[in-house]
């Protein structure tokens, strides 16, 4: 399928740097983007004509996709079924067709096959019911009849259309207009946190063109940026875990912060004013659902939360502390319990091993959290 994609591209127009090729087998990500020689920084790896760019302005299909009221990655999920369908006659076949047809996301997790790696998700940030959720609000009924007229065999449509929003979700692109698209070949550069050296622009001539931005050593892969992305979201959206993401965080909740007794000894009112305050003033230490702890490194953010919020009784400390410490024992009983039932299949292993990498960060950013937060217990000046 490769090789006829790089026809397909050839006999469209796309300018590809002969120093650059696909492999496949990569570990994590399957396929990845590497050189040939050595590139020098601002070196255009290739473009990508305006008129391969699928989306849904570009699509057969689109005037029919936007009848349906959806828009942005919905929309592009519908028309990638919509072409894809279509086989030979599409333009974007030979596209679509080298496109993984299994990947790890979760939102292509089995219930059954991977029952254990989701059950190991649920204490994080990833909840897989909630995906499955979003995913089949947006198959609407008029959606539905529009695949089903598009398909020329029984095939199941959700299957499909889950495929479509994964892909979507691990390859697409927005562009400078807000059009949520599909960039062949683009997508096929992969991500590592730390290693990018390359980035995607707009060329003079409309073109999507894709560049260098350092000095690119022979047989090395090229890497884009997905953004600054913990584990959990790289998981969540890509299906892969980077090794010691900095990024990574993890959730306390304030539910479970605020039934700390510790917390509401004096003036329960008074003290739920101060938490949102300094909440509004270190908003990036709040998701909206609790409390963000990152990897300790040196003096973080959040000592200085807790030096602001604390009184002179400890007792936010204390609160926190113990709150840390009941996730964290939860998180134990959960991994304890759970590794004892491995499964040993193919794509189900890989999925256990990718959730259990995520959860076992998760713990021990907890446990980080705990010992140190032990420590501010006994005295504040620890931790100026």
């Amino acid at each position: 399928e490769m090789e006829r994609m790089l026809e397909w591209m050839s006999k469209e127009g796309f300018e590809l740097d002969g120093r650059v090729e696909v492999h496949e087998g990569c570990v994590d990500t399957g396929r990845g983007v590497f050189t040939t020689e050595t590139l020098n920084k601002g070196t255009v790896l290739f473009k990508v004509p305006s008129h391969c760019i699928l989306n849904v302005q570009t699509s057969q299909f689109g005037a029919l996709v936007e009848s349906t009221g959806l828009h942005g990655w919905a929309a592009l999920a519908v028309v990638i079924v919509l072409e894809y369908n279509d086989g030979p006659q599409s333009k974007f076949g030979p596209y679509l067709n080298a496109l993984p047809k299994s990947f790890n996301t979760p939102l292509l997790w089995h219930n059954d096959f991977d029952r254990v790696a989701i059950s190991i998700l649920n204490p994080t940030l990833i909840s897989v019911s909630q995906m499955m959720q979003e995913a089949k609000k947006i198959l609407t009924p008029r959606a539905r009849k529009i695949l089903s007229r598009s398909s020329t065999q029984n095939i199941n449509l959700w299957e499909n259309f889950r495929w479509a929003l994964a892909i979507v979700s691990a390859y697409s692109f927005t562009l400078d207009n807000g059009i949520c698209s599909m960039l062949p070949f683009a997508d096929f550069l992969n991500h590592k946190t730390g290693y990018n050296n390359a980035r995607l622009f707009v060329d003079k001539d409309g073109s999507l063109a894709m560049e260098t931005v350092s000095n690119v050593s022979k047989n090395s892969q090229l890497f884009n940026t997905y953004g600054t992305l913990s584990n959990a979201e790289l998981l969540k959206r890509y299906g892969f875990v980077d090794d010691n993401n900095p990024h990574s965080f993890v959730v306390v909740s304030t539910e479970r912060l605020f039934r700390q007794q510790y917390l509401f000894n004096r003036s329960r009112n008074a003290r739920l004013r101060v938490i949102r305050r300094v909440l509004r003033k270190h908003n990036r230490l709040y998701n909206g659902s609790g409390l963000v702890f990152k990897q300790l490194r040196g003096r973080s953010p959040e000592i200085e939360w807790i030096l602001t919020l604390d009184t002179r009784s400890g007792s936010t400390m204390r609160a926190l502390s113990v709150a840390v410490s009941e996730q964290l024992a939860e998180y134990t009983a959960c991994m304890n319990k759970l590794t004892q039932h491995k499964p040993t299949r193919e794509p189900h292993q890989t999925r256990f091993n990718l959730a259990l990498k995520l959860f076992a960060e998760d713990f021990e950013i907890l446990s980080q959290w705990s010992r140190r937060l032990l420590n501010m217990k006994s005295s504040s000046s620890s931790i100026v």
